[in-house]
This record gives structure tokens, C-alpha cells and sequence, in this order.
């Protein structure tokens, strides 16, 4: 495990990187985006198993298998919040509320905290290229809730990234408003439903490998607009002709990344990625 920093639009981005042992390089290589969940004390140390839930930890296990793995810190998590000391002087950079303050400062800039994201996941991709144990050819991404979405967003940005696996990440946004659920401030881009909705945008990664987990009890992304996301994914997989490369799971449960299911991104990721 190193402990790395490189440089995004004028700012640090702290991160891990994980390398397989025994090495036999090059690897293929996984960008692993943590969670949310409120915890700003958490982000790349998550990732790696180093603090927070175990089954958090793809990134650990997905070492474990071969990969290359780097875990980057969000904006407004782990070590890219406020100090212990300015967090006390002022109030407004306390819990949550730096995000907000983050996401307010960034609009006013004309642009937005989901911008600040994926520009900063892409530079992890520039960082994978030029380590010598990485096939730049052969990069994916991996995320749960948080991680998930952002998963899709470097995916749509970034066309490096051959493949993903998107945890309890998406749903649409007009149900999301219709249910009143509040979310991540990055999930809110300025004019978006005036062009489409998540369906329509993600359907862009087509034909690159995807795969979405669900929770069919998830409070947060509501599984019908899961359901909704991939029939229009499988038309256009069906349509370019690869509908092997997507697959929707539906599991049971709710707001979770469940360790069989971890196991079945793994295998999937393996797939697209090792050869």
C-alpha cells in the first residue's frame, strides 16, 4: 500500500494506491470510489480497510485478486476537508456542512461539485497510465452508493475506463424529486432534466461493460427507477449488439453492497479486464 498525492485542476488529491503480491506486471487496474453515508471522516481509508465498514473494502479484496487499485479521497472527505482547526473556528465547515458550502462556492464559479469529482477520478486514471505495474489498456471502476454514482459519471466522462460496477449508485432523478429524497450534492447538475434523465445520459457508456447492483429495498434510489434505467440500457446494449456487456442485479435487500455480490463484481471486472 502507498500513500500518494497528485496534483487536480490546482488542487491535492490524497489517495492509496495497492499493488498485487507476489507482482507479475502489468496488472489491470480498478479506480475504487468510496461511500458517502454522512461520514467525512471516511473516504480512501474505507476503501482499503483501514477504518469504517468492512464491506466497504472492495478495494482490499479486489487487490487481492490481481488488481492494481487506486481509492482517491472525494472533496470534502478525509483529508480533503478542513482541518480539526478550522472545522472549529468555523461552524459552516462542521458535519455536512462544508459539502454545502463546497457545492454553493462551485455554482457561483459556474461550475458544480460533480465537475470537481469526476475532473479529479479522471486524474486518477492519468496517475494509473503512467505507473509501470498498470495496463493502461485494461482500467476500470468500482462504487458503492456515492462511489457507484460516480462510477457512471467518470465512465460518461472519461472513455479510459473499459469497464465499471455500479453498487446502489443511480435511479432517476425526476423520481428521486418526486419522492423527496434529498442527496448527495454532486447528484445535481444545473438545466439536466431539460436534457434527460440518468437513463438516457448512461446509456452513453454502450457498448463498454457495465454492471448495476441494486437493493430493491434501497430508501434513497428507488428500485423502480433502477428498473427503468436498465430496460433502457439493455435496449441499447441489445441494440449495438452486446447485451452481454450489461447486467442489472436486483438484490433483496436495501442501501448495501453484500459480500456474495462483491464476489460477482469481482468476477465481472475480471471479465472485461484480465486476459
Amino acid at each position: 500500500r502507498e500513500k500518494i498525492i497528485y496534483q487536480s485542476g490546482g488542487e491535492k488529491v490524497f489517495a492509496y494506491l495497492l499493488l498485487p503480491s507476489p507482482f507479475k506486471g502489468p496488472h489491470p487496474a480498478v479506480v475504487a470510489i468510496h461511500q458517502h453515508n454522512l461520514e467525512f471522516h471516511l473516504g480512501k481509508s474505507e476503501v482499503v480497510g483501514l477504518a469504517g465498514d468492512p464491506d466497504m473494502a472492495y478495494g482490499l479484496e479486489l487487490v487481492k485478486e490481481g488488481f492494481v487499485v487506486i481509492a482517491p479521497d472525494l472533496k470534502c472527505f478525509e483529508e480533503r476537508r478542513p482541518s480539526n482547526e478550522e472545522r472549529e473556528k468555523n461552524e459552516f465547515f462542521q458535519n455536512g456542512s462544508y459539502e454545502r458550502f463546497v457545492f454553493c462556492k462551485y455554482l457561483l464559479e459556474g461550475s458544480t461539485l460533480q465537475a470537481r469529482y469526476v475532473f479529479d477520478l479522471s486524474r486518477a486514471v492519468d496517475y494509473l497510465e503512467v505507473r509501470e505495474e498498470v495496463d493502461s489498456d485494461r482500467i476500470g471502476a468500482i462504487g458503492h452508493s456515492l462511489g457507484g454514482q460516480e462510477t457512471l459519471f467518470l465512465m460518461l466522462f472519461d472513455e479510459r475506463v473499459k469497464t465499471g460496477v455500479v453498487s446502489c449508485g443511480t435511479s432517476l432523478w425526476r423520481l428521486i424529486i418526486e419522492k423527496g429524497i434529498s442527496h448527495n450534492f454532486a447528484a445535481y447538475l444545473p438545466g439536466m432534466l431539460k436534457i434527460g434523465d440518468s437513463d438516457e445520459f448512461f446509456s452513453l457508456i454502450c457498448p463498454r461493460p457495465l454492471m448495476i447492483i441494486a437493493g430493491e429495498k434501497d430508501p434513497i434510489f428507488p428500485v423502480e427507477g433502477v428498473r427503468r434505467i436498465g430496460e433502457r440500457l439493455t435496449r441499447a446494449y441489445r441494440g449495438a449488439g452486446y447485451p452481454e456487456k450489461f447486467q442489472l442485479i436486483i438484490h433483496s435487500e436495501g442501501h448495501c453492497f453484500p459480500s456474495g455480490l462483491r464476489q460477482t463484481a469481482c468476477r465481472w471486472l475480471k471479465r472485461w479486464l484480465f486476459r
